[in-house]
Order: C-alpha cells, then structure tokens, then sequence
C-alpha cells in the first residue's frame, strides 16, 4: 500500500510531504546579526501532527547535536500535553489545543550555549 501524502502549496513551490511527517522546525544561527533564529515562525501543526525541532547551531569543538544544543519552553499555555522540550530532534507529540487559526502559543528556545542566547517564537495549531 502507498504512504498516504498530502501536497503542501507555498507561494514559492509545492512540497510532497507524507501524512504522520513531523512539522520540521530548524534553531539555527544568523551569523551576520549574531543571533539564533528560528524557521519557520510560527510553525503550524495540524490536530494529527507533531513538531520536531533540529538543531542548526554552530558547535565548538564541533559535536554531535544531542539534549544539550537547545531547550524549548513553553511559557503559558502550551498546545502540547508538557511545555518544555529537550535537544535535537525533540518531539512535540500530537496537540492537545483545538484547532484555532488565529490562536498563537509564544515559546522561547534557549540555546545550550549562552553565546548564541534565545528568542521567542510562535506556533499554532491550524484547522
């Protein structure tokens, strides 16, 4: 039987993305402004799908990226069962929020190391 997919429609071009994919979100750095970033911003999930966020940031000495390299917190209300995450490739697990488009849920990312500091960033859950 084929993987069940769905086509995803962005202004720029059409990605292919398998339905139980997780909603990717990458913590990198922005050298030219020295500071970390986070994209895409908001993330949007849908009821049966998950965030996972990687880890991007320069490492020295470089390393493998593991729980260290960032944590995710939810300050408030959180669309998740727990509000606070771990590392590279961390894992949201399903919403528990109802589906709202006009519902944003404010987190910080903190990275591991304090030269890169935080922002705070957004994600919601999309009917």
């Amino acid at each position: 039987m084929a993987t069940p997919t769905k086509v995803l429609q962005t202004d720029e071009t059409t990605q292919v993305k398998t339905i139980n994919e997780p909603v990717w979100v990458r913590i990198g750095y922005d050298s030219g402004k020295k500071k970390i970033i986070v994209s895409p911003d908001p993330f949007w999930v849908e009821k049966g799908e998950r965030v996972q966020w990687f880890c991007d940031l320069p490492h020295d000495p470089p390393k493998l990226h593991d729980d260290s390299c960032f944590e995710i917190i939810f300050t408030g209300e959180t669309p998740f069962e727990i509000g606070k995450f771990h590392g590279h490739r961390c894992d949201s697990g399903r919403p528990k929020a109802a589906a709202n488009k006009d519902k944003l849920y404010k987190y910080s990312v903190v990275a591991g190391d304090p030269r890169f500091g935080s922002i705070d960033p957004q994600g919601g859950v999309k009917p």
